[in-house]
């Protein structure tokens, strides 16, 4: 072999060794992405378990209280439910931030969720009877509202949960017999109130329909449904009853309250007489489901609703000057309460309830005039404000019953 041929052997077997040792080097590098795959794939069992977490949290909550009901709900839009409490007559929140339950504050240190109270007075009955407010909320949606006020006065709160906080949209009361709306910055029109609980959302809101003695049954039961219509048979034909008002407050409410059946609400609203006896089958609240309506004397009315597996007496119309029926006005149902017998007066009241038979709206429609009929320079209100006669009777023909 000439010595330039030497040269050029010597050279291409230096080069494959460097070229060996490159390929032994990279491959020794591209090991460790192998690694440290395996390892992001350890057994879940070694990561901490959020569910038993939370559950276990929510039951030291509990457990604090010695005493109380619970349900599990999803208020906000993530995959941990909220605790919800029933406690000497308050319901109380908690949520889970990761690591421990934390209790959600309402947005002012005066303001109570009641779940005993009064009716708002449109809606009461002379005896002053007290009901029973369940927790109302939209899934998902951060949408509560609770009912405040005290044995004297209602007032309804329209929240919004966001981060473990509340802070008040809207709210309603009926001092003096007027309906009155508020949102954060003061007192709005109760048309602009309306609107907005259908904007937010609000229109959606369910009420919390099961509270069980221990977190572990509420767990168990989250989501868990009746069948109105089935409830509803049930107390008809006589095997069941429904809750007149609360007879005593305490934390498993169905024991405080006083149950009737319906061959003893029927003896009593028709005085006996089979001629006046009915019923029917109504979706006066706007839910998509149908509530009772029984018929009595001269056009006494008994509203019926079912929440979870109770049937409540929800409103009661008398006779004569307190004749009701449902109305359908801008889409909605209503109930309307007329006194139309008085001479010198025309008198409505429209009532619109929503699907947890909740009064969101109320208003009155009246005219007052001398002699056998009004004319148009009679005095005719509409939400205490003055309107002409052809309003009037465009409002009027709006709730005539269907």
């Amino acid at each position: 072999m000439n010595k330039k041929y030497s040269m050029l052997f010597m050279l291409l077997i230096f080069a494959g060794a460097i070229l060996c040792d490159c390929q032994s080097t990279a491959s020794e590098k591209g090991s460790a992405p192998e690694k440290m795959v395996q390892q992001s794939e350890w057994p879940e069992t070694e990561q901490p378990d959020s569910e038993t977490t939370y559950l276990d949290e929510y039951n030291q909550v509990l457990a604090g209280m010695q005493g109380g009901r619970v349900a599990l709900v999803y208020l906000d839009d993530d995959s941990v439910p909220e605790l919800v409490c029933l406690k000497d007559g308050e319901y109380l929140m908690y949520f889970f931030d990761g690591s421990k339950a934390g209790k959600i504050p309402l947005p002012n240190d005066e303001m109570k969720a009641n779940a005993y109270g009064t009716r708002f007075s449109m809606e009461s009955t002379d005896n002053g009877e007290l009901t029973f407010y369940w927790f109302e909320y939209v899934p998902h949606k951060g949408l509560v509202r609770i009912h405040g006020g005290d044995d004297e006065k209602r007032r309804d709160y329209y929240l919004v949960y966001e981060d473990g906080a509340l802070k008040v949209e809207l709210e309603a009361d009926d001092a003096g017999y007027t309906w009155n709306t508020y949102d954060a910055e003061g007192e709005i029109t109760n048309e602009e109130f309306s609107d907005r609980l259908a904007e937010i959302g609000y229109d959606d809101l369910i009420c919390c329909d099961y509270l069980y003695g221990d977190v572990e049954t509420a767990y168990q039961n989250m989501g868990h449904t009746s069948d109105t219509h089935e409830v509803l048979s049930d107390f008809i034909n006589g095997k069941t009853y429904a809750a007149e008002y609360v007879e005593s407050r305490c934390d498993v409410p169905e024991e405080g309250f006083f149950m009737r059946s319906y061959a003893d609400f029927n003896e009593e609203l028709t005085g006996g007489e089979s001629c006046w006896e009915g019923a029917e089958y109504v979706d006066f609240d706007n839910d998509g489901e149908d509530e009772l309506i029984m018929h009595g004397y001269a056009g006494a009315r008994l509203y019926f609703d079912v929440t979870g597996d109770t049937i409540y007496k929800v409103l009661e119309t008398v006779f004569t000057t307190d004749v009701s029926y449902v109305a359908k006005r801008k889409g909605k149902y209503v109930v309307v309460k007329t006194d139309l017998t008085h001479g010198g007066r025309k008198d409505y009241q429209v009532m619109t309830y929503d699907g947890c038979c909740c009064l969101v709206d109320c208003f009155r429609l009246s005219a007052v005039y001398e002699g056998e009929d009004y004319e148009s320079g009679d005095r005719f209100e509409y939400r205490n404000q003055a309107i002409s006669m052809e309003e009037f009777e465009s409002i009027r023909d709006s709730i005539q019953g269907e």
